[in-house]
């Protein structure tokens, strides 16, 4: 479990897990800060920003980054609690089998040498797991797809250049998904201990080529109306938001453009925003200051349009949101 900053009266700073992208979500500091026990303490309450000086003074520079970057709600909100196996903040049997595996996988790799899973007789490389490992030769042989002895002992990437460069687009096809198959089968082996015999596996990539063409056949046959952007009703501004993201930077940059009920723009912004998490904080970010900027144009109500299903879907959902980037959502609800 984690927490998701509200007041920070109940989070302490030191003991809980609080800061996504940490090793442990833990925050250890620089030896300075023990006077501050809980996370309020580091809370501006009135303008509802983080205390950046003594952020800064009391942890490393990667920790104060992070936690510069967590987002806080411009109202007063309780701190709540939240399955840290998911980014949505909501707990699922399945979200917790794929931690175990995770666990469980971690554990295996440090204990286990790098022997091909499939043969175990050799250490397992690119060449090796795609081409030289004889279960995978037999996966080849039965697609009827071959290659010359001396690209036998080329490198991966000469490998499948000499195969993208003489062979047909259907084979090609082909290709990408035996290379596809035969790792995430690897991948099932290791993690899962589930093994699939070879010929389960041509059948499947085969059966799922068929498919993908029955599929193209049926969409090419449709006739496919583009949808033209719709202006809103009188007194309702329709604004699209954007984002873009620098992660090495942890910036964003909104982009909003609103338009009223003739189509024509009333209000243009760009707007630059520092300790930004991820690309799906941006975007909530900009749907925030869209809102804002429609209540600064004297709009009493706003349409958002915008290219994050993401949040789309969680500003559609009735329940309070409790993942990563709630307090915009939760702000723009």
């Amino acid at each position: 479990m984690c927490w998701r900053v509200g007041s920070g009266s109940r989070i302490s700073i030191w003991n809980d897990v609080c800061v996504p992208g940490l090793e442990d979500g833990r925050l250890h500091g620089n030896g300075l800060g023990q006077h501050y026990n809980l996370v309020s303490a580091l809370l501006d309450q009135h303008s509802r920003q983080w205390k950046e000086e003594i952020i800064t003074h009391i942890m490393s520079a990667d920790e104060a980054r992070k936690v510069l970057s967590i987002p806080l709600s411009c109202h007063w909100l309780e701190d709540k609690q939240a399955w840290s196996g998911e980014s949505s903040g909501e707990y699922s049997v399945q979200s917790e089998y794929k931690l175990l595996l995770e666990e469980f996988a971690e554990k295996r790799r440090l204990r286990n040498s790098a022997a091909c899973p499939r043969c175990t007789q050799e250490d397992e490389s690119l060449e090796h797991a795609f081409r030289d490992c004889q279960a995978v030769k037999e996966i080849w042989s039965m697609l009827d797809i071959s290659w010359p002895t001396e690209m036998s002992c080329a490198s991966y990437k000469q490998w499948m250049d000499w195969l993208f460069m003489n062979s047909s687009s259907d084979l090609c096809r082909i290709i990408i998904y035996a290379i596809w198959v035969i790792w995430s089968d690897r991948n099932k082996q290791v993690h899962e201990r589930k093994i699939k015999q070879n010929i389960d596996m041509v059948r499947f990539i085969v059966s799922y080529l068929k498919e993908l063409e029955a599929i193209k056949s049926h969409l090419s046959a449709r006739c496919v109306q583009q949808e033209r952007w719709r202006p809103p009703e009188q007194t309702i501004v329709k604004i699209h938001f954007a984002a873009s993201f620098q992660g090495h930077l942890l910036k964003s940059c909104s982009g909003l453009v609103g338009r009223d009920s003739e189509g024509q723009i009333v209000g243009m912004r760009m707007i630059l925003n520092d300790y930004v998490p991820s690309s799906f904080a941006g975007e909530a970010i900009a749907c925030l200051q869209g809102v804002q900027m429609g209540l600064d144009l004297g709009f009493q109500r706003v349409i958002l349009e915008g290219d994050s299903l993401t949040v789309v879907k969680k500003l559609q959902k009735e329940e309070e949101d409790i993942s990563k980037i709630s307090p915009n959502i939760n702000e723009v609800k």
